[in-house]
């Protein structure tokens, strides 16, 4: 498959969307007859630096493209690393499987209202994708995640003197590894509780096996850019997000 159906997230904006990478474009033949069959309005793609013939590829595509944002990536080796300890006392951190009581919906809207999108707004989806509905696919996106029980995926639950405070998830594949999402009440920020986060990350990382891993901040995120390097983390490349239009299935837009 050259994609995956984001089918959450397709029910909350009305339109067919779907996920991607570079691979989706090794046939431009096929994706084309595969976001028809599919009835693809959208799709979403992450591409790794660049590559020389990536705009060659998207115009050969023929369809309206749009490169709605970019997140810097960060390695850590943790061969070289020690446990970390953490900044607060009362911070602990508890792997959550989609039996807890806590509220995670709730938390990642929480967590997410007061900050910029991870992209700039499609144009063709302005009109429903509103701030609420970024929060709604945000948190079902991830609670599929949590739901799937996606072997060697990990959610975890920050906790702070009682209360999840914050969430983390990753997952690992090889030696390596990489978190995914990340983030602190917005009241609970500028307490050292990040820090804390990342050495989680990496202490938990190499309890499992991994000998590295990767974290990744948004280009206009230099609050988390500082902490990773604090933190000894690197940069290690970029991915570019972009968003094809192709409307093929406009599900209740027409």
């Amino acid at each position: 498959m050259l994609f995956t159906i984001s089918e959450d997230e397709g029910n909350i904006l009305g339109y067919r969307i779907a996920r991607g990478d570079l691979n989706s474009l090794h046939s431009i033949e096929l994706l084309q007859e595969s976001l028809k069959e599919e009835r693809i309005d959208v799709l979403k793609l992450s591409v790794r630096d660049s590559p020389e013939n990536l705009y060659t590829l998207l115009d050969q595509l023929g369809l309206p493209y749009y490169v709605l944002g970019i997140v810097i990536e960060y390695k850590a080796n943790f061969q070289r690393n020690n446990l970390i300890p953490y900044r607060n006392d009362s911070v602990e951190f508890t792997e959550y499987t989609g039996e807890s009581e806590v509220d995670f919906t709730g938390l990642v809207k929480k967590i997410f209202a007061t900050t910029p999108a991870s992209y700039f707004i499609n144009p063709g989806l302005e009109h429903v994708q509103n701030k609420e509905n970024q929060l709604h696919c945000l948190a079902s996106y991830i609670n599929t995640l949590n739901k799937s029980h996606r072997k060697n995926h990990y959610s975890h639950l920050i906790n702070f003197k009682g209360k999840s405070v914050g969430f983390i998830t990753s997952y690992k594949e090889g030696n390596g590894g990489a978190a995914t999402y990340a983030g602190l009440l917005p009241e609970f920020q500028g307490k050292g509780l990040y820090l804390d986060l990342v050495s989680f990350i990496q202490n938990h990382g190499k309890s499992i096996g991994q000998k590295w891993g990767m974290a990744y901040a948004q280009i206009q995120n230099t609050v988390v850019q500082k902490t990773f390097h604090r933190q000894g983390l690197r940069p290690n490349g970029y991915l570019l997000n972009l968003h094809i239009n192709s409307f093929y299935g406009a599900l209740k837009h027409n």
